[in-house]
C-alpha cells in the first residue's frame, strides 16, 4: 500500500503516519471528526423543555455557577458546568423578569459575561397570548417589552443576542363557535414592534403542532376549546406576510420546523453557531454541526449542537407552578392548572369577546371571528 495523505472527512483511506501506511475505516473517521467538534466551546441551552428562568431561577443560577450538578439530557450522566468551556448560554423564556429580579441569577449571568466572556443569549417568546386562557400565568407582551428594555440597560446582554419567538401561532374554537388565535398580521406587528425598536433583529415562528403531539388536543378540550388545524396554504401565507414585514423593519425572519415553507424554513436554526460565534470575537467558535448530527431533535430542526440542562433534577415544569401554556409539548400528559377557572374564562369570552379582551389589555385581533382560515 502506498503512502498517501488522509483527508479527515474522507474514509477508508490509507494514512501516512511516517511509517507503514495504516487503513482508517469510515467509522473511525466519523468518530474522530465528532470528537473534534464536541471539543469545541460549548453552547448551553436552558431550556427548550423547561422555562427555568421563570420556574426555577435559583436552580438555574446554581447550575450555571457550578454549584449544582446538572444533566444534559433525559438519559445523560450528570456533570458540572465549567465556565471556561462555555461559548454561549442560551436562555429560553416567556417571562424574563427573573433575569433582573432574582439577584443570584442576575449576578451569575453578569459574571459569566464580564469575567469569562461567555455570550448570554435569549430566546424570548412573545405570542400575544400571554395572560389569556391559552397562556395562563404568562405575562402580557407589554410587560415583557418593558422588562426587555430594562434588561438591555445592563452590561451583559446585547440586543443582537436576542431572538424573538412568535411561537407558536394557532387557532382555537370556543363552545359558541368563536375563533381565538394569533394569526392576525396586526397582532404580530403590534406585539413585535416595541421589541424591534430596541434593536432586536431576529424573529422566528412556528405553527403549533397537535399532529406530532396529540396529547395537546386533550389538554385543550379539557378547558372547553376545540383545536382548529391551520392548513398549509394559510400557514405559508401568514409566514410570508410576517417575513415581508420583518424585512421592512430591518429584521431577519425564519420558520422553526412547522410549517415547511421554502426559503423560510431553511434560513437558520434557533440556536445557530453562525449567529452566536460573531458575538464573541477573538474566541474559538462553537461547532456549526447540526444538533441532529451530534444529538437528536425533531427531523426538521436546523439548530447547531448544544447541551440542554432542562433535565436537571429539580427543573420543574411550568404547570407545577400554577402557570403554563395549553399547547406546550413538554408538559407530557399533564392537565393545565386551574382547569375550572380556565373553562370559566372561555365561557366569559364567549359571552362578550370584545369586552373580555379589552378588560385584560389583550389585542382585539385575537378574536378571529371570520369563519376561520382556509388552506
Amino acid at each position: 500500500m502506498s503512502r498517501e495523505t488522509f483527508s479527515r472527512f474522507g474514509g477508508g483511506e490509507p494514512v501516512d503516519s511516517g511509517k507503514e501506511a495504516t487503513f482508517v475505516s469510515p467509522r473511525e473517521v466519523a468518530t474522530a471528526a465528532r470528537a473534534t467538534e464536541m471539543a469545541r466551546p460549548l453552547v448551553l441551552s436552558a431550556s427548550r423543555t423547561r422555562d427555568m428562568v421563570h420556574r426555577t431561577p435559583g436552580l438555574l443560577a446554581e447550575v450555571l455557577s457550578g454549584k449544582r450538578r446538572c444533566r444534559w439530557g433525559p438519559y445523560a450522566p450528570e456533570g458540572v458546568v465549567d465556565p471556561g468551556v462555555l461559548h454561549s448560554v442560551v436562555l429560553w423564556t416567556k417571562a424574563p423578569g427573573n433575569l433582573l429580579a432574582h439577584e443570584s441569577l442576575r449576578s451569575v449571568l453578569e459574571r459569566l459575561a464580564l469575567d469569562h466572556r461567555v455570550n448570554v443569549a435569549l430566546q424570548l417568546t412573545v405570542t400575544g397570548l400571554g395572560g389569556s386562557f391559552v397562556e395562563p400565568g404568562i405575562p402580557r407582551w407589554q410587560e415583557v417589552a418593558d422588562t426587555t428594555a430594562r434588561l438591555l440597560e445592563t452590561s451583559w446582554l446585547d440586543p443582537r443576542a436576542i431572538t424573538l419567538r412568535f411561537d407558536p401561532f394557532l387557532l382555537l374554537e370556543t363552545p359558541c363557535g368563536h375563533r381565538f388565535g394569533n394569526l392576525d398580521p396586526a397582532v404580530f406587528r403590534t406585539v413585535l414592534e416595541p421589541f424591534l425598536r430596541l434593536g432586536i433583529a431576529r424573529v422566528v415562528t412556528s405553527r403549533a403542532d397537535a399532529v406530532r403531539y396529540p396529547r395537546v388536543l386533550d389538554r385543550v378540550a379539557a378547558v372547553g376549546l376545540r383545536w382548529v388545524a391551520v392548513g398549509e396554504r394559510a400557514a405559508e401565507s401568514f409566514c410570508r406576510d410576517m417575513d415581508t414585514w420583518c424585512l421592512e423593519q430591518g429584521a431577519t425572519f425564519s420558520v422553526c420546523c412547522e410549517p415547511p415553507v421554502p426559503g423560510l424554513s431553511d434560513r437558520w436554526g434557533c440556536i445557530d453557531a453562525g449567529h452566536l460565534n460573531p458575538l464573541v470575537p477573538g474566541r474559538a467558535g462553537a461547532t456549526s454541526w447540526s444538533h441532529n448530527r451530534l444529538g437528536k431533535q425533531r427531523p426538521a430542526c436546523r439548530c447547531s449542537y448544544s447541551k440542554d440542562i432542562g433535565y436537571t433534577t429539580g427543573a420543574a415544569r411550568c404547570f407545577s407552578g400554577g402557570f403554563g401554556c395549553l399547547y406546550c409539548y413538554a408538559q407530557g400528559r399533564a392537565r393545565a392548572p386551574g382547569v375550572s377557572k380556565l373553562r370559566a374564562e372561555v365561557l366569559e369570552f364567549d359571552r362578550d369577546p370584545v369586552s373580555f379582551l379589552a378588560d385584560r389589555g389583550q389585542h382585539p385581533g385575537l378574536w378571529m371571528n371570520r369563519g376561520g382560515l382556509r388552506g
